[in-house]
């Protein structure tokens, strides 16, 4: 069975948009992934001026697999900290509120994600290109921006 690329699944997507009205896509759609509690406490939250550390530290806590992602990476080598790291609340104040944000959200994406894999999709290929999608949509935004919000 042939594999597709990125770059097919995205001339795939638009072909599929040229030949269906919206009316036909949306009669299609067999099944909807929402994100994760986690992810939508955590972007609004984010999104409040007002809101303090613990405010982040206690959505996190909620999902002992998201705890075990965040301690994992702010003990990688990445960090390259003195001394192992045990605390959520630590963990949070290193890894910051615009990584921590994108952390979850990628978790989040990635287990729905998991829920839709086609076999004939190329998912790492796929991924590599969401990334490089990613990284240059943030690359482009930041241009000019002195006050990122997160």
């Amino acid at each position: 069975m042939r594999q597709l690329a990125a770059g097919d699944v995205q001339r795939n997507v638009i072909s599929m948009f040229d030949k269906q009205t919206p009316e036909q896509m949306v009669a299609s759609v067999e099944h909807l992934v929402s994100l994760p509690d986690v992810y939508v406490q955590l972007d609004k939250t984010l999104k409040d001026p007002n809101h303090i550390i613990e405010d982040i530290v206690k959505i996190v806590s909620i999902d002992p697999a998201m705890c075990v992602r965040v301690l994992k990476v702010v003990n990688s080598s990445y960090y390259a900290l003195p001394n192992p790291v045990s605390s959520i609340s630590v963990a949070v104040n290193l890894i910051g509120e615009r990584e921590l944000h994108d952390m979850v959200m990628l978790a989040s994406v990635v287990n729905s994600m998991s829920l839709l894999t086609d076999k004939k999709l190329d998912i790492v290929g796929f991924w590599r290109h969401s990334i490089r999608c990613g990284i240059t949509a943030r690359n482009k935004s930041d241009t000019g921006r002195t006050n990122a919000t997160y």
